[in-house]
């Protein structure tokens, strides 16, 4: 019975991946977090239901889990880092093109509202806004993996 189970188990479980499998790219990065997103959540489930390690083990493995989930959304979204250390970023920024000899286009930065080019005091304020993103970007990433590393091996019962 026991193994009757287990195999419905298994096939329930292949199914789950199917949507993470289906959008997959060899050349994506962002697909790795989806699947280690896709573990941490599973796992976070189990450990809350689960009853088969103390409440402090459980709680600290869910600290982890939950540490990582945040930060592949901070991945995925810096903003969300953004605004919590240093505010809203107010320019509206948008984009426009302009050809080059060569038949390649070259993006040029504009202010949405004004719906000129970006002056050199905005270009200034756009640069440190995305430096400061990619930081944040970097942050995550580091923070997942280093979760991961230290952690990683608790996340079982």
């Amino acid at each position: 019975m026991y193994k009757v189970k287990k195999f419905f188990q298994k096939i329930k479980r292949v199914f789950q991946f199917i949507p993470i499998a289906w959008n997959d790219e060899d050349w994506d990065y962002d697909y790795l977090l989806e699947l280690i997103k896709f573990k941490c959540e599973k796992m976070r489930s189990y450990f809350r239901k689960s009853n088969i390690l103390c409440e402090k083990d459980s709680k600290e493995i869910i600290v982890g889990l939950n540490r990582t989930l945040f930060y592949i959304e901070c991945y995925r979204n810096p903003e969300i880092l953004y605004k919590n250390r240093y505010g809203e970023f107010k320019l509206n920024v948008g984009y426009r093109s302009e050809p080059c000899e060569n038949g390649c286009y070259r993006m040029i930065s504009i202010n949405k509202d004004t719906k000129e080019d970006l002056t050199p005091e905005e270009d200034e304020k756009y640069s440190e806004y995305l430096k400061k993103r990619m930081d944040l970007e970097q942050e995550s990433w580091n923070t997942i993996f280093k979760t991961i590393s230290e952690e990683g091996q608790k996340w079982w019962d």
